[in-house]
């Protein structure tokens, strides 16, 4: 049977996070990857709609569609950012819902890209979608949408 540490790498691995996915695609994707380890190839039994491939494509890849960008851009520019003071460490700044120029519909449209257009990566302990915008990546802590009130930033470090 597969482990959730064996998900959770496989997850990983494909820039995936179990947020994303619902509890049916999970388990579809255990019995996948379970089928796969006993030797069969994990493509013949995907059971994925097609709209939630190409919404995983999408996310696998960071990217977002060019009217998104630019309408992110929009909404980014209105914003006074605030640096973080508390965590010098950790260079960034961030924006509160409801505090911020963006309407409530803005903010939430802010955190659906960035979660479900992102690329996953890792941070110590944690593994989140980061939106990359120009010179910056966006990312919000996790908690469920509706309890989400800041978006952080960083700028990109080039090196």
């Amino acid at each position: 049977m597969i482990t959730d540490k064996e998900l959770d790498d496989y997850l990983i691995s494909q820039c995936w996070m179990r947020s994303d996915l619902t509890s049916e695609q999970l388990d579809s994707l255990k019995q996948d990857l379970e089928y796969e380890k006993n030797g069969g190839d994990i493509l013949d039994g995907f059971l994925y709609f097609e709209e939630d491939l190409q919404k995983l494509k999408w996310q696998r890849k960071g990217g977002l569609l060019s009217e998104d960008m630019e309408k992110v851009r929009s909404m980014i520019a209105r914003c006074q950012w605030t640096f973080a003071k508390t965590m010098p460490w950790c260079p960034h700044e961030y924006i509160v819902r409801g505090k911020c120029p963006l309407s409530e519909e803005e903010f939430l449209y802010f955190i659906d890209k960035q979660r479900n257009y992102g690329k996953i990566e890792r941070w110590g302990k944690y593994i989140t979608p980061y939106l990359y915008v120009d010179d910056y990546k966006y990312w919000t802590m996790g908690a469920p949408v509706e309890e989400t009130i800041v978006m952080n930033r960083t700028k990109i470090n080039k090196d």
